[in-house]
């Protein structure tokens, strides 16, 4: 995830860039062989005086990013909310 993340500019939408961060299929069961790779994080900002904590996710298909999204939440709330979502 970090990888593609810090080179997502260098990829474009050239697939054969694509190609050097593309998913490997998780072969143990053929149903999960064509699914989306899902990547998620948490992670808080230091010294965000706020201390809002931030959910980051991202899935990447067989010819790309198929779903992007960042939430957040109050340190005092239960629920994230949305700040974006696409795909």
């Amino acid at each position: 995830m970090s990888e593609y993340v810090a080179d997502s500019f260098k990829y474009g939408d050239d697939e054969k860039n694509f190609e050097v961060v593309r998913p490997r299929p998780f072969l143990f069961d053929v149903s999960s062989e064509k699914e989306d790779t899902s990547f998620e994080v948490y992670f808080t900002v230091p010294g965000d005086k706020t201390e809002k904590s931030y959910n980051y996710g991202f899935c990447i298909g067989e010819d790309g990013i198929t779903e992007e999204w960042l939430n957040y939440k109050a340190r005092t709330a239960r629920k994230y909310s949305m700040i974006f979502l696409s795909g």
